[in-house]
């Protein structure tokens, strides 16, 4: 069942190896896992309330939003409601990616940082959205 959901994570499940798979499955058998995942949605919307408060504090940092087009976790209309909200935000979306395009993607993400790390020093770049294919 686990692995059901893992891979319900990717945009194309076929790119989740037979590794990365063991690899997120094996924590998720560990004793008190289940416990801590129950907390986690417990203060849910404290935590949400928090982040909200912080938002106002942190809207002048440069922030890349990555998204996978096929994320099935996190809906994508969450990006611009958070880009929104921190000016210096910009959304750049991986078409074909679910919820981790760092790990389905990792040359497309790590291309999409670089770039956002060479330009945050250019004051004139707003947010913005872009899509990698």
């Amino acid at each position: 069942m686990h692995r059901y959901f893992i891979r319900r994570m990717w945009g194309d499940p076929n790119r989740a190896t037979e590794e990365t798979l063991n690899g997120y499955a094996r924590p998720l058998v560990r004793r008190g896992v289940f416990e801590h995942a129950v907390k986690i949605v417990r203060t849910w919307w404290p935590d949400m309330a928090e982040f909200e408060a912080a938002l106002g504090k942190i809207g002048h940092i440069p922030t890349l939003l990555v998204w996978g087009s096929r994320d099935r976790v996190v809906d994508g209309r969450s990006a611009e409601a958070i880009r929104q909200r921190i000016p210096q935000a910009q959304i750049s979306v991986i078409q074909r990616a679910g919820h981790l395009p760092y790990e389905e993607c990792p040359q497309e993400f790590s291309e999409l940082v670089e770039e956002f790390l060479q330009n945050i020093a250019d004051p004139s770049a707003p947010g913005s959205i872009r899509e990698v294919t």
